[in-house]
């Protein structure tokens, strides 16, 4: 009968040389970099191909109606969520919901944004096949944030 060979990690660290154990951390890390990278790359490519869908879908004029400023409670680094809300036409009147995230202690930087969008018409890209998917076109919101910055 066969039995699994047993292996005892703190005898192996405590025999090992200081060279082996050298080895052993570098090894560690290269694969804690290698996975990082590969979730990276894969995040990214998900991103890449949502937007690329998104661009895809038709456009329609569109309108914000409701802006917000709320801090991010699940962290203490001081972020904010700027929250657009905006109405557009599809087929029938419709809505959606664009959140930005602000940095470190930046409430007054997200209420600027806020504040800049509020009753401006931007592009609203939509689903065709469900078009009460929807996201707001980034070109559309950097043309008002830009204009509201150059007055400030």
């Amino acid at each position: 009968m066969l039995r699994a060979a047993s292996f005892n990690v703190s005898s192996f660290w405590q025999n090992a040389s200081p060279v082996e154990r050298l080895c052993l951390v570098f090894a560690e890390i290269a694969f804690i970099f290698i996975l990082a990278k590969v979730a990276n790359y894969i995040l990214l490519r998900r991103k890449q191909h949502r937007e690329e869908i998104e661009q895809s879908w038709p456009s329609v004029e569109g309108t914000v109606q409701y802006t917000s400023v709320a801090p991010v409670f699940d962290n203490k680094r001081g972020q904010y969520y700027a929250t657009l809300e905006y109405s557009y036409f599809a087929g029938e009147y419709r809505s959606g919901k664009y959140i930005r995230t602000f940095g470190d202690d930046s409430e007054a930087e997200a209420n600027a944004f806020a504040e800049a969008m509020k009753d401006k018409k931007v592009q609203v890209l939509y689903n065709p096949s469900n078009p009460d998917k929807s996201d707001l076109d980034p070109s559309s919101i950097e043309q008002h944030t830009m204009f509201a910055t150059k007055l400030s």
